[in-house]
């Protein structure tokens, strides 16, 4: 992403992803100071990290980085279940389960980003 793709996608995107994401953090501060789980400061941590990761996903799809945005969605989605994992006590299959989606998520990413370059530099 560039910053005059960035510019491209105008004030009226940019104002409705602010107002979306301050209402989601709000939600997710309000929705676990009313839950209380005993790890609350984990739990809100992790739904704030996973509303980042979904952020950046909306904004990496309208510049077609398909990819990437996907692989956000996928890394939001694994530390959505982390803070699950967390609210409800860490069942050991959800708690894995989140890490490694976050981990696929991540390389997801990263192949997107830098794939091109790494198989440039690997002669490939």
């Amino acid at each position: 992403m560039d910053p005059e793709s960035l510019r491209a996608l105008g004030g009226r995107f940019w104002y409705a992803w602010a107002a979306a994401m301050v209402a989601s953090a709000a939600t997710v501060v309000a929705g676990t100071a009313v839950v209380a789980p005993p790890d609350a400061w984990l739990v809100a941590t992790s739904e704030l990290l996973a509303l980042v990761f979904v952020g950046f996903g909306v904004v990496s799809a309208p510049q077609g980085e398909r990819l990437d945005a996907a692989g956000m969605a996928v890394a939001g989605v694994g530390t959505a279940l982390v803070a699950v994992s967390a609210a409800t006590g860490y069942p050991g299959g959800v708690v894995w389960t989140g890490f490694g989606l976050g981990a696929l998520g991540s390389a997801i990413g990263i192949r997107a980003d830098h794939g091109d370059r790494v198989r440039a530099a690997v002669g490939g």
